[in-house]
């Protein structure tokens, strides 16, 4: 009971925070500049946290945020991106979870569900503890909602968290706590949320009322977005679509990650050379 009445409050406390947090600006990553600033923010934050072994000030690498359905967003203050959070969907080379919680998303396949990962969650240190996540969180099932025809929302978090994200977004545990090999063996706990329970989550916890930060992020989202919107009409799920990116901003994002194509797994590096076929 005390631990579930510290969690709604913790909750709350979230959702003032993010509330009351000025001048801040969610929006897609809309050029290549701001995409690798974002990547180098990642890194940055999960080295610090001990997840990666390595410190260098380089972009995190992300095969699956190449591709023309995936999206990248930022919270910025003053021009410097501050926060990130991502949304990948199933696709051939599937999402990051398969590398741990491969069980779990093979039956959501089984079943044909459509289902995206939430993950790249980074903030920068001074910044900690404004409610900039759960602000990240608010805009990118917003985006969910409204654009996407997706079923199932996955997210893979430590353990310490999960609750919170059970309490605030009605997430549901749907598997067994593993340790993530390519982040130091960190703990994972895989967890999901239909879409209509996400709908239902925003209403109750009056996620996009009046407030300023709302309004802000809602007309960002749609505002930063020109070329994705050029081609959504048409789009079909597969990969028949113009990509969001020209080759040479991947190019340059392989470059400053220090990554050659020839070394990715098969079936990335398929995908991958299809789309941008300079790369090889």
């Amino acid at each position: 009971m005390y631990q579930g009445r510290k969690r709604q409050q913790f909750a709350s406390q979230l959702n003032k925070l993010a509330n009351l947090e000025e001048n801040i600006k969610i929006k897609f990553a809309a050029t290549s500049d701001e995409f690798i600033e974002a990547m180098q923010l990642i890194h940055k934050v999960y080295a610090k946290k001990g997840l990666l072994a390595s410190d260098k000030k380089q972009p995190y690498f992300s095969p699956h945020l190449v591709l023309p359905n995936n999206r990248l967003v930022i919270a910025t203050k003053n021009d410097r991106i501050i926060g990130t959070i991502s949304l990948i969907e199933d696709s051939p080379i599937g999402v990051p979870m398969d590398n741990v919680h491969s069980g779990e998303t093979t039956a959501l396949r089984q079943q044909n569900i459509k289902f995206a990962e939430v993950g790249s969650f980074a903030i920068a240190p001074e910044y900690q503890h404004h409610g900039i996540t759960l602000l990240l969180c608010k805009a990118l099932f917003l985006y969910i909602c409204s654009h996407r025809n997706i079923e199932s929302i996955l997210i893979a978090v430590h353990p310490r968290v999960a609750e919170v994200y059970k309490d605030l977004f009605r997430f549901e545990q749907i598997g067994m706590i593993q340790e993530y090999s390519t982040f130091n063996n960190a703990k994972s706990i895989p967890l999901k949320l239909d879409t209509i329970d996400a709908i239902t989550a925003i209403e109750k916890n009056n996620i996009f009322s009046a407030d300023s930060n709302g309004i802000r992020v809602e007309y960002l989202l749609h505002q930063h977005d020109e070329i994705y919107h050029h081609y959504v009409e048409n789009r079909k799920n597969d990969f028949s679509y113009l990509p969001v990116w020209q080759e040479l901003h991947i190019k340059k994002y392989f470059y400053e990650c220090n990554i050659n194509i020839k070394n990715l797994p098969e079936k990335q590096r398929a995908i991958i050379s299809w789309l941008y076929p300079t790369l090889n």
